[in-house]
């Protein structure tokens, strides 16, 4: 968060299946959506949690262009103020689920699990 505007400061400014995020899980958002996803890096390339859709390869199918089948960029660039606000609420009951459906699916040990961001630290709890 940007201490003087209380907005959310990008840890990237675009997404591609190649994208190496410094930490996991981020959250981004799509504006044409209610929530946000959490992304995580895999060993195919960049996944996400959708908490309708479970776990997927990044992008999902609306950001791929029908044409050429190449993805279509995400820019994370604001208008931050626009965006829904995402709830300690959700993060609390997703951001577990989330955590734990990435460790059963790459097969990492559950108790390593815990290197993964927790709803308190990305929240500032």
């Amino acid at each position: 968060m940007d201490s003087g505007t209380g907005l959310p400061v990008p840890i990237v400014e675009s997404l591609s299946p190649s994208t190496i995020l410094p930490v996991q899980p981020g959250l981004t958002w799509d504006p044409s959506w209610t929530y946000p996803w959490l992304l995580y890096n895999t060993p195919s390339g960049l996944g996400y949690f959708d908490q309708i859709y479970g776990f997927n390869a990044w992008p999902p199918q609306h950001l791929v262009d029908p044409a050429t089948g190449a993805a279509l960029p995400l820019l994370l660039k604001g208008p931050w103020a626009k965006l829904p606000p995402t709830l300690i609420d959700w993060g609390q009951l997703y951001v577990p689920i989330a955590n734990l459906t990435y460790a059963l699916l790459y097969q990492i040990d559950p108790t390593a699990v815990g290197a993964l961001l927790t709803p308190a630290a990305i929240w500032g709890l």
